[in-house]
């Protein structure tokens, strides 16, 4: 507690200026200590690779604690284990203990950098693929949308329904792929279309996209020419509460600032 909340230690009664100076006097003797012993390069890499990965995998300090000394242990383990058993295979009978563990510190916090489910740069990547994904599929729905919006042929090809989304037909075809799983496009020879499920999942979008429209041209008192843009980034980050909000802002606007309907909500459509 006096580490990371000092008042709070305070207040429970807790000197936090002394346990301060406690904790780094303990510091500064097993540090020196340890120097003497196993040699600077281990020091600095057990002080610090073990916690960096024990923080990481949790954020809950007590079994940060427990997790960090046993990340240590077993970094020291498998560094012994790599400088006697590796050097062999090239001919070596053995090399510097100390560095092998810190290599294998650095190994596993590595590790836990790229793999770690909720912090990890894979799982990090994933996420936002992800997001990327669900974003392009709201955009192939607004799209159909307004192609079907303009009394056009309903079926959109997939090389022009790229081109109006903006992405290469590949990434394209996987999310056209989930809507049509899930029941909101209909695939046909001549491209895609949506069907009745997949026309009140685009008026959600298309309303979200018209209502900030005219929200940024009535109250941010934005050029109508550079809202486009703009909009379509917000409409992906819009749920119905906020539609709502909008919708009392712009005064229930029934179009935007380009001449288009606001589409009604579902449930409004349907009542």
């Amino acid at each position: 507690v006096s580490a990371f909340d000092p008042s709070l230690a305070n207040t429970v009664g807790v000197n936090a200026q002394g346990m301060h100076y406690l904790l780094m006097t303990l510091g500064a003797v097993t540090a020196v200590a340890a120097f003497e012993a196993v040699g600077n390069i281990l020091v600095v890499a057990k002080f610090v690779a073990p916690p960096a990965t024990a923080f990481l995998l949790t954020k809950r300090l007590g079994q940060m604690v427990w997790l960090s000394a046993a990340i240590a242990a077993i970094g020291a383990v498998l560094g012994h284990l790599g400088v006697v058993l590796l050097p062999r295979l090239a001919g070596f009978s053995s090399t510097n203990t100390a560095g092998g563990m810190a290599v294998a510190s650095g190994v596993l916090f590595a590790a836990a950098v790229v793999c770690t489910p909720s912090q990890g740069l894979l799982a990090r990547a994933l996420r936002r693929r992800a997001v990327w994904l669900a974003t392009v599929a709201e955009d192939i729905l607004g799209v159909l949308y307004r192609h079907e919006e303009g009394e056009r042929q309903p079926a959109i090809g997939v090389a022009e329904l790229a081109d109006r989304v903006g992405v290469d037909p590949r990434p394209l075809r996987r999310s056209a792929k989930r809507l049509a799983t899930d029941g909101l496009i209909d695939p046909t020879p001549q491209g895609y279309r949506l069907t009745v499920a997949g026309v009140v999942a685009a008026r959600e979008v298309v309303r979200s996209h018209r209502l900030w429209e005219t929200y940024l041209v009535s109250e941010a008192g934005m050029d109508s020419a550079a809202i486009h843009p703009r909009a379509e980034e917000l409409e992906h980050v819009t749920d119905r509460r906020l539609r709502g909000l909008l919708r009392d802002a712009t005064a229930e606007a029934p179009i935007d600032p380009h001449g288009k309907p606001i589409p009604a909500e579902p449930d409004e459509t349907a009542g």
